[in-house]
């Protein structure tokens, strides 16, 4: 069990909103006590095609402009039809929906004050949003929003083979202080090729929440602890399998589901990657079991449930009927007894539709050794059966 579907968070981020623009009922001014609106970078007034504005008391800039005055490079691209902004720098993987106050950073989502919108056709931002996204220093002086860049990106040698593009920051996205622990937002790019091998915020060099990719196509995106995977997140393999839930010490462990192409799924526990605890596994043909599982497979208490109606409850051991059980069949058959690797042995009893029964002994499926054959008529055969067959007293 093992495996991912290769999905952008960015496009995942949107398929659930539903895009807006301004409207009618927002106050929007484009000056703060008839003074024009000014955005300014380290002192120095960014110009402009379409002016800034004030969108219910926020501060918004048209976003290609404003990107574009960043001193690292921006690469700024707009899907209109989803309504979905990315933006691409050194040590920066970001998607924005029209509409949303979430933000999909280097794959982990934050939560912004207020959402991009689309005012007269052109995009527009919040400044605090691009400030927090590329932890710059912002402050405001009446009419004038001041975004200083003094927090440089920085590029570190992670190790013979990675190296690391990144941002200090605090939670208050103020700079970095004496003593201060040491939190940066980055991406970790492979040395030879230039690919970004992991995406997110890292605490003293290690990640400790965003995404990390292997060249086999395999990812995991969500939580970590000291670099390893740990809290909730979903890991995705080549193949197309996922695993979406809790995870301790790099494996599988808690609560979560794990999803196969062909449309299986299993949703419960999970111990040291493998199902174990109460689950639930269902096929694409409609069957599905619910019980207990050890080591991934059905073992313990629990029940099948076949397309056609037909079911079974009891035991189960090494992912197979074993020990007490009951099968029912939807034209009223019934067996209940003693079961070894999916078939009847042992004592049990065994009911036909039209009223017959048998009990007795049985073995791979088949009537044998001691037992009794009571038919509808009211006659009966006791004494020895052999592969179904009755022999004699």
């Amino acid at each position: 069990m093992k495996k991912l579907i290769a999905l952008l968070v960015t496009l995942t981020l949107a398929l659930s909103l539903v895009p807006i623009t301004a409207g009618a009922a927002d106050s929007i001014v484009d000056n703060v006590g008839g003074q024009p609106i000014k955005v300014s970078l380290d002192g120095q007034p960014i110009n402009f095609e379409y002016r800034p504005l004030s969108v219910n008391g926020v501060i918004y800039a048209p976003l290609y402009a404003l990107c574009a005055a960043l001193p690292m490079g921006c690469t700024v691209s707009y899907d209109s039809a989803a309504q979905i902004a990315t933006i691409d720098a050194p040590g920066v993987h970001l998607g924005m929906a029209v509409g949303s106050n979430v933000v999909a950073w280097n794959y982990v989502n934050e939560n912004m004050d207020s959402p991009m919108l689309v005012i007269s056709d052109v995009l527009y931002v919040p400044v605090k949003t691009i400030a927090s996204v590329f932890c710059l220093m912002l402050s405001a002086d009446s009419n004038v929003v001041n975004l200083n860049s003094s927090n440089v990106y920085q590029t570190i040698d992670w190790n013979d083979f990675r190296y690391f593009i990144g941002y200090k920051f605090l939670s208050d996205n103020m700079f970095l202080s004496e003593g201060t622990k040491l939190y940066m937002k980055g991406i970790v790019y492979d040395k030879a090729t230039g690919v970004p091998t992991a995406y997110g915020i890292f605490d003293n060099g290690k990640l400790r929440q965003g995404a990390e990719f292997w060249d086999d196509g395999a990812y995991y995106i969500g939580e970590f602890q000291n670099g390893e995977r740990n809290g909730y997140g979903e890991f995705h393999w080549p193949d197309g399998d996922y695993y979406i839930g809790e995870l301790q010490n790099g494996l599988s462990n808690g609560q979560g589901e794990y999803h196969w192409p062909d449309g299986t799924y299993y949703i419960g526990e999970f111990q040291n990657d493998l199902p174990n605890g109460q689950g639930e596994q269902y096929w694409p043909d409609g069957a599905y079991y619910k019980g207990e599982f050890q080591n991934g497979e059905r073992s313990g208490k629990g029940e099948y449930h076949w397309p056609n109606g037909g079911y079974y409850i009891g035991e189960w051991q090494n992912d197979k009927p074993n020990g007490q059980g009951e099968r029912y069949w939807p034209d009223g058959r019934l067996y209940k007894g003693e079961w070894q690797n999916d078939f009847p042995n042992g004592q049990g009893e065994y009911h036909w539709s039209d009223g017959a029964y048998y009990i007795g002994e049985w073995q791979n499926g088949q009537r044998n050794g001691q037992g009794t054959m009571h038919y509808p008529d009211g006659s009966e055969d006791i004494g020895v059966w052999a592969d179904g067959t009755y022999v004699g007293p």
